[in-house]
C-alpha cells in the first residue's frame, strides 16, 4: 500500500505516501496535487528564509511574514506566540541554541542506567549462588518446622534439622510401659504373641497366604481427664526386621480382636488381641499418635503351623486355637458298583473314616453353644487330581452329619468322601480353607 511510507524524494519531514490510482498526479508528483501548498520546514534552530512561504502542511494558508533582518532577533507578540506556520502573522521565533548542560544530563542518565543494570546483575548472581549453597544463609532467619533455636541475623551455618519428638525406647515383653496418647496416659503390657498359619477355628476370616500374627496385650488408663481420645486398630503397627511396617487388621485371623476400638474410662483396664497379616515371628509392636510413634514393644511369637497327624493317634494342637483334640482311624475304601452303596460315586470310590473328638475347654453346664465339625470341614487331596470335600450321607445305619462338641465333653462321628482310588492327604480345615491338621491316607488295597 505504501500510505505510511516516507517519500524519499519529497520534502524533508513530510510524508506524502503513494498516490492512489484514482488520484493521478499524487505520490511522487508535485504535492500541489492535493490542492494545498506544502510547508517547507527550516532546519532545527535556523530562521526562515526571507520571503519563504509559511503555509501549513495541513492546508492552513496564510500570508508570508515580513522580511526579517538576519542580525535582528524578532520580538514576541503580545499574545506570547512566536511566528510560525500556526501564527503566520507573528514575528519569526527566536533561534534555539543548545547549551552544554543538556548533553551532560543525557550522559548522566545513561551512566546511571548502566550502573543500575550492573548492580542488579551482581546482586542477582550473588543470591543465586547462595540459593545453590545450602550451607550458608544471609540475612535474618527465623525458626520453622525444620529448624530449632531463636532467630539470628547475618551469615550462619546450615540450619539445624528438627529431630521431632524423641523415639520411645523398646519395652520388653511382659513389662509395662507408660505411653501418652491424645491427651491421655496408659500403661501397656505385651503378654504373649503367636503366629498362626490358619485363621481361628470356624470363623469367617478370609484366607491368608502369609498367615496371622496375634499379639495379646493389656492396657490400663492412668489419667483422670474428662475427655478420652479413641485408640483404633489402625493406630497399631508391627515393624518386622525385614520389610515394611504393617497396620493392624480390623478382622485379620479373627483371634479375639477385642482391641479394635478403645475408649477407656479413668483406671479402666482391658485385655485383648491385635491381628496382623504377616509372616513374621519377631519384630516391634508400635503405637502411633497421628503418625508419631509414642510406644514400642519387642515381640517374639510362638509359631503354630498346620499340625501333622497319625492315623489312630489323638492330635492336640494350638493351630487355629482348635478347641478340641481329634483322632482319625479306620479308613474304608468302597468302589463304585458295590452292593453296599446306594448311589455310585462320581470319582470311583467312597472313602469312610471314623473321627473321635474331645473338647479342650473347661466343662460348663451353663454353656449355650458348642464347637462343631461339619462334613465339609474334611478335605481329601489325591496324589493326582483335584481335592474333594466331605459330604452328608449315610454309612450303613450311621448318619454322616454335623458333630457337636460341648465344653468338657467328647463326641464321635464318621466322614464320607467321594474320591479317586489313590493315596492322598486328609485335612481338617476351617472356613478359610487352610489345613489345621493333616493325615496321610494310603490308597485302596
Amino acid at each position: 500500500m505504501g500510505w505510511l511510507r516516507r517519500d524519499r524524494n519529497g520534502p524533508e519531514g513530510f510524508y506524502t505516501g503513494d498516490a492512489p490510482v484514482s488520484a493521478p498526479g499524487l505520490g511522487n508528483s508535485d504535492p500541489t496535487a492535493y490542492g494545498q501548498t506544502p510547508y517547507v520546514a527550516a532546519p532545527f534552530g535556523a530562521e526562515p528564509t526571507p520571503g519563504s512561504d509559511t503555509t501549513s502542511a495541513y492546508g492552513n494558508t496564510g500570508a508570508a511574514g515580513p522580511p526579517v533582518d538576519p542580525g535582528v532577533a524578532a520580538a514576541p507578540t503580545s499574545a506570547g506566540w512566536n511566528a510560525g506556520p500556526w501564527n503566520p502573522g507573528a514575528p519569526a521565533p527566536l533561534p534555539r541554541r543548545r547549551g552544554p548542560w543538556g548533553g551532560l544530563l543525557v550522559l548522566f542518565v545513561l551512566l546511571a542506567l548502566v550502573a543500575g543494570g550492573a548492580f542488579y546483575f551482581l546482586v542477582g548472581r550473588s543470591q543465586e549462588d547462595q540459593a545453590g549453597d545450602p550451607t550458608t544463609t544471609t540475612g535474618p532467619t527465623s525458626p520453622s518446622r525444620h529448624t530449632t533455636g531463636t532467630p539470628t541475623t547475618g551469615s550462619t551455618s546450615a540450619p539445624t534439622t528438627d529431630p521431632g519428638p524423641p523415639v520411645p525406647a523398646v519395652t520388653p515383653m511382659k513389662k509395662p510401659a507408660m505411653v501418652s496418647f491424645r491427651g491421655n496416659t496408659y500403661t501397656v503390657t505385651v503378654r504373649s504373641a503367636q503366629w498362626q498359619q490358619a485363621a481361628a477355628w470356624n470363623t469367617t476370616a478370609n484366607s491368608s497366604k502369609v498367615g496371622h500374627l496375634v499379639v495379646d496385650l493389656t492396657l490400663t488408663r492412668t489419667d483422670k481427664a474428662q475427655t478420652v481420645g479413641q485408640i483404633s486398630w489402625f493406630d497399631w503397627g508391627f515393624d518386622p526386621p525385614k520389610g515394611k511396617t504393617v497396620e493392624s487388621e480390623l478382622v485379620g485371623g479373627a483371634y479375639g480382636n477385642s482391641l479394635k476400638t478403645l475408649n477407656l474410662d479413668p483406671s479402666q483396664k482391658v485385655s485383648g488381641s491385635l491381628n496382623f497379616e504377616i509372616r513374621a515371628t519377631k519384630g516391634v509392636l508400635q503405637l502411633s499418635d497421628g503418625g508419631v510413634v509414642v510406644g514400642q514393644w519387642a515381640v517374639t511369637a510362638a509359631e503354630h503351623p498346620s499340625a501333622k497327624g497319625v492315623l489312630g493317634k489323638t492330635v492336640t494342637t494350638a493351630a487355629a486355637q482348635l478347641p478340641f483334640s481329634v483322632k482319625v482311624s479306620d479308613p474304608v475304601w468302597t468302589p463304585s458298583g458295590s452292593e453296599n452303596l446306594g448311589n455310585d460315586p462320581s470319582h470311583g470310590y467312597i472313602l469312610v473314616l471314623d473321627a473321635a473328638y474331645r473338647s479342650t475347654r473347661k466343662a460348663d453346664p451353663a454353656a449355650e453353644t458348642a464347637d462343631y465339625v461339619d462334613p465339609t470341614n474334611w478335605r481329601f487331596t489325591p496324589k493326582k487330581g483335584r481335592a474333594q470335600l466331605g459330604s452328608w450321607g449315610q454309612v450303613n445305619r450311621d448318619r454322616v452329619d454335623r458333630v457337636e462338641i460341648w465344653p468338657g465333653e467328647s463326641a464321635a462321628g464318621k466322614m464320607l468322601l467321594d474320591v479317586p482310588g489313590q493315596p492322598g492327604v486328609l485335612s481338617l480345615i476351617g472356613r478359610d480353607g487352610v489345613p489345621v491338621i493333616s493325615w496321610s491316607i494310603p490308597g485302596p488295597a
